[in-house]
């Protein structure tokens, strides 16, 4: 009989130890679950870490695009658009003192501008040959000297005729900033047109 309750005892004891011994995997396992969960929180982190530092990588990418954008669009704000050439002013300078300019104007023509205008001799003899030349500003800055002249024009121009001349320029536009500079040389005794007879300026 004492032999049987210690076979019983001795059963339900290793029943508890193997019970006890599956439980210890379990938790073993439990723990390690818990441990990669750690590991899987921190590697999420470290992935909000790696996606926050893409998000500031893409914050500069946006602020040098709109850096960028800003800086195209202050460009284009800043580049004047094409206006009237009415609005276009110009003045004279350094005119012979046997001519005046009585008249001038830019002017848009399709896709060619310029500038024209009359010239007329003030002089008490003819003007044998004549030369406009007109400079086009960009504000404080020189584009370009483009000329006309009437050689090809006129023979001779009377004392108190007028010559009408016109100036165009290549490849530019006519805004807000666009002003002109006409400079006129007139001759008299010019030998066949080309210029070298008496020269008379202001």
């Amino acid at each position: 009989m004492e032999r049987r309750k210690f076979i019983a005892l001795a059963g339900t004891t290793a029943t508890t130890i193997s019970i006890a011994g599956c439980a210890s995997p379990d938790e073993a396992g439990t723990a390690g679950g818990a441990g990669a969960t750690e590991g899987t929180e921190a590697g999420a982190d470290e992935t909000e870490g790696e996606d926050g530092g893409d998000g500031e990588t893409t914050e500069e990418a946006d602020d040098e695009v709109t850096t960028t954008e800003s800086g195209e669009e202050t460009t284009d704000e800043s580049a004047s658009e094409e206006v009237d050439p009415a609005d276009v002013e110009g003045e004279t300078d350094d005119v012979s003192e046997n001519a005046e300019v009585v008249s001038h104007e830019a002017f848009r023509d399709g896709e060619t501008v310029g500038v024209r205008g009359s010239i007329e001799n003030t002089a008490d003899e003819a003007l044998d040959f004549v030369e406009v030349e007109v400079t086009l500003n960009d504000g404080d800055t020189v584009l370009g000297e483009f000329i006309d002249t009437s050689d090809e024009e006129i023979d001779s121009l009377a004392p108190g005729d007028q010559w009408d001349f016109e100036v165009t320029f290549d490849d530019e536009a006519l805004t807000s900033e666009t002003t002109y500079t006409i400079s006129v040389e007139a001759e008299t005794g010019a030998v066949d047109g080309t210029g070298t007879g008496t020269e008379t300026t202001a």
